[in-house]
């Protein structure tokens, strides 16, 4: 049987069939996950580290890898994978002679960068790799057998760099002393003329030191992640090399995530054995190649600091909602504000709703996590089974918090309990639609959001499935305007617009005196 080719740009998965992918890299990456218990497999090929800001998912999205890798995972959360059965090859990401461009840029590397940084994210152990160099390679994987085969294609490439004498740039290595007690990380490190690693007994003195002695890069595990969590991070500057090593590596919740990263800055997980000598040099010579380089500070999309947004639109439905929000989301511009959502939907069709609404919108839709920020163009789905609600922090920046808060009006997540949520958050422009469903969720919140200055909308009887919710919203006089189903992305459109010129509070009235509900 002919292998399967796998061009950039597109993935492949294969479930319990005994077959080969194949593709060729040179600056692009290819990241290859087996799943060992299911015996499937599949590989993605991006050539790009991250999207651009105004960028929609469409055909192209897995050219870049922060679309890529996390479009191939899901393949196997349809397959139902265990997290813990997946293990991950990373190949690629070479410095080929003869592109200027792409060599200005440190595409090869920053491509390798996004791959440790998302599976790292997702707690995929990495089982091995090959990158770096200057040589493309040609790379074959059996998902059944897990086999990974790949050649260096020398006879199109210039003669490669030793990768792993890059890591002889580093003259200076401070670790924790559980981590410097392995044997495999001795034996990584060992040999290498001029280069001094200094153990300390914890993450806290570690830093400390740091701070004030500059070391060329950090070696920490993760029986100090707890402490790294309470630190202020690297006082000497994020620029500084630092790896996580862990022998069990897990999913990181988008909290946990967001308080490792400001702690420790860009940090990556590597899996100890097998190939723990392979890997760490890999991401030691890697970290220290992006150091000099000075790329740090923009490498990857999910590391940009999101600027506070000033106006935000909120959706609530229940019963006939899925399609209903489809309609809306799908009508949508880009770039917009950011949209939060509440469904009434059980816990294992959420992620599938926000798949669902991503694959028709020109917004970024996707399943909200804790402690995200929110961001413009963004759309951010409550989970079901948890509530949503938005929380301001002190440099007026909006922050999605998931709880497992009382249920509201006998639901969780709650359209009400996200409603108030937004209350609290002054200065922030607010557009929110009650849409089909059943019952008064999201009725009283929708009320104090139009006497707080917010323009709110709600779904026509004709067009719901259900006309509870928006009815029990306009009995209460909650409504500025009644809209058809295939109207309420226009008018939500118009106005934030609106907000640009009129303010919401003149906003609201100019709406009342053109014969809407008030």
């Amino acid at each position: 049987m002919a292998d399967t080719q796998v061009s950039s740009g597109e993935l492949c998965f294969f479930f319990r069939k005994n077959a080969w992918m194949q593709t060729l890299v040179g600056t692009c990456v290819t990241v290859c996950i087996w799943d060992k218990e299911n015996r499937s497999g599949g590989m993605c090929h991006y050539r790009l580290p991250s999207a651009p800001d105004n960028f929609s998912q469409n055909n192209d999205a897995n050219d870049f890898g922060c679309f890529a890798i996390p479009n191939l995972l899901r393949r196997f959360k349809h397959t139902s994978s265990r997290l813990e059965n997946l293990t991950a090859w990373v190949l690629g990401g070479a410095q080929l002679k003869g592109g200027d461009f792409l060599q200005s840029q440190q595409i090869g590397v920053r491509n390798i960068s996004v791959a440790f940084e998302l599976l790292a994210l997702y707690g995929v152990p990495v089982l091995g790799v090959s990158i770096g160099s200057s040589e493309g390679r040609q790379v074959r994987f059996n998902p059944f057998s897990g086999e990974v085969d790949f050649r260096f294609v020398a006879e199109q490439y210039p003669p490669s760099r030793d990768s792993h004498s890059r890591i002889t740039k580093l003259h200076r290595v401070f670790s924790t002393q559980t981590a410097l007690n392995q044997e495999d990380f001795s034996e990584v490190l060992e040999d290498r003329d001029g280069l001094s690693i200094e153990g300390f007994p914890d993450a806290e003195t570690l830093f400390e030191e740091a701070s004030t002695l500059a070391p060329d890069a950090i070696v920490i595990d993760t029986h100090q992640l707890s402490g790294i969590q309470r630190l202020g991070g690297v006082k000497s500057g994020e620029s500084v090399p630092i790896v996580v090593i862990s022998p069990n590596v897990r999913a990181l919740t988008g909290a946990e995530f967001h308080q490792l990263n400001q702690a420790v800055g860009r940090y990556q997980f590597v899996a100890t054995p097998p190939t723990f000598n392979q890997v760490l040099t890999s991401v030691l010579a890697t970290k220290a190649w992006l150091y000099e380089m000075g790329k740090c500070a923009d490498m990857l999309e999910p590391r940009r600091t999101p600027v506070p947004v000033d106006t935000v639109v909120l959706l609530g439905a229940s019963t006939g909602g899925i399609d209903a929000l489809d309609c809306v989301v799908k009508n949508l511009p880009s770039p917009f504000p950011p949209v939060c959502i509440v469904q009434h939907i059980p816990s294992d069709y959420s992620h599938s709703l926000a798949e669902k609404l991503d694959k028709s919108s020109r917004l970024r839709v996707r399943e909200a996590e804790d402690g995200v920020l929110l961001e413009s163009s963004h759309v951010y789905v409550a989970p079901g089974g948890k509530h949503l609600r938005l929380m301001q922090l002190p440099d007026e920046r909006v922050v999605v918090r998931i709880t497992d808060d009382p249920l509201v009006n006998g639901f969780r997540p709650s359209v009400d309990y996200l409603f108030q949520s937004a209350l609290r958050i002054k200065k922030l422009k607010k557009v929110a639609a009650l849409m089909t469903g059943m019952g008064r969720d999201g009725a009283k919140g929708l009320l104090s959001l139009k006497r707080d200055g917010a323009f709110t909308i709600a779904q026509d009887k004709e067009s719901c499935a259900v006309y509870g919710m928006p009815r029990a919203a306009k009995e209460l006089g909650a409504v500025c305007r009644t809209v058809p189903l295939i109207g309420i992305a226009g008018v939500i459109e118009a106005a934030v617009k609106s907000f640009q010129t009129q303010g919401s509070e003149n906003l609201s009235k100019t709406a009342a005196m053109n014969g809407d509900e008030g």
